[in-house]
């Protein structure tokens, strides 16, 4: 395999990777959770209640990958 191929494979298995841990950040807001370590709940006596750290979503959108 000569430098050019080696340097394709590489910015593949790279590209793979930025894809599968965007989509675990992103189950992250599924989860409630950091992986397995859930979140704390909300202790805002305005804000109770719904999904912890999901108000307007853009927090989630915002997880960008490069």
């Amino acid at each position: 395999m000569n430098s050019n191929e080696m340097q394709k494979v590489i910015s593949h298995i790279f590209r793979d990777i930025e894809v599968d841990m965007k989509e675990e950040f992103d189950k992250n807001f599924e989860r409630q959770a950091f992986f397995s370590e859930a979140w704390a709940r909300r202790k805002s006596p305005f804000r109770k209640g719904g999904a912890t750290l999901i108000d307007t979503t853009r927090l989630r959108q915002s997880i960008k990958t490069r």
